[in-house]
């Protein structure tokens, strides 16, 4: 069975840690002053380390400690696009959490600004990963669009205009008494169910 849009940007947000763990921690190491695994905990919302004082690092965690130090660790060596990207994987991240659903244009998007991400800090082998699985879903996307346009041509339209000579329903039932004379209680009593 064919995986759902969702589901696939689901594995992909799956890919991120792998490579953004160390990319983060040593950026964190590199430019926060003392013990920045602190200033992590103090700084990013929701945070807690785990039994051994480390952190527990997770998709939601990892984005949002980007953003909050951005302008310390992170502007240095990532552009204004790649912060564009952290905060809409943010918001894609928040989406699975919350199961909306995706659309394939949705996926596309979300497993693209994944794998420019994992490219901008030299993540090739997850770059190369998220791409396959954006292929995947264009694949997708193009196969149901050929398939429901072969339908569209096999089955006729229905039409729905009026066609010439067709006489007004007055003309061809006699309509209740109460409709006729303007005196709708039956109807509305039959609109009210």
């Amino acid at each position: 069975m064919a995986k759902s849009a969702r589901q696939t940007v689901f594995e992909g947000m799956e890919l991120l840690p792998e490579a953004l763990i160390p990319f983060v921690e040593k950026r964190l190491e590199a430019t926060v002053q003392g013990h920045w695994q602190v200033e992590v905990v103090n700084r990013v919302h929701g945070l807690r380390p785990n039994s051994k004082g480390e952190i527990a690092w997770d998709q939601a965690n990892l984005l949002k400690t980007m953003m909050v130090f951005w302008k310390d660790s992170f502007a240095g060596v990532l552009g204004p696009i790649e912060r564009s990207i952290v905060s809409e994987l943010l918001e894609v991240r928040n989406r699975l959490s919350h199961n909306e659903p995706f659309s394939y244009d949705d996926a596309e998007r979300a497993l693209d600004s994944m794998r420019r991400l994992m490219e901008a800090i030299s993540a090739g082998e997850v770059a190369a990963k998220l791409g396959r699985m954006r292929d995947t879903i264009l694949r997708t996307k193009y196969r149901e669009l050929a398939r429901s346009e072969e339908r569209r041509v096999q089955n006729p339209s229905i039409q729905t205009g009026a066609m010439a000579g067709l006489l007004p329903w007055r003309e061809v039932v006699e309509p209740h008494p109460d409709v006729a004379t303007g005196n709708f209680q039956q109807a509305e009593f039959a609109a009210d169910l």
